[in-house]
């Protein structure tokens, strides 16, 4: 069964079929979903660094995936 990431605002994905592409935005560090039919944002903030978005993002999509291959 595939397990999907909350990306918010009620939207689900696969992190097996997209790519997280980090960028800034007026300030904000944000990172963007693609491999959906539109750009999705994910998280933007102002005053974080783009390691701790990253790790953050790193962190939901590793736990999805080692679960997967554990088949949980």
């Amino acid at each position: 069964m595939k397990q999907l990431i909350d990306a918010g605002n009620g939207v689900y994905v696969d992190p097996a079929e997209v790519s997280a592409v980090m960028t800034e935005l007026q300030g904000r560090v944000c990172i963007l979903l693609r491999g959906i039919s539109q750009p999705l944002l994910v998280r933007c903030e102002s005053g974080a660094t783009a390691d701790a978005l990253a790790q953050a993002m790193t962190a939901r999509i590793n736990a999805v995936m080692a679960e997967r291959h554990n088949g949980v």
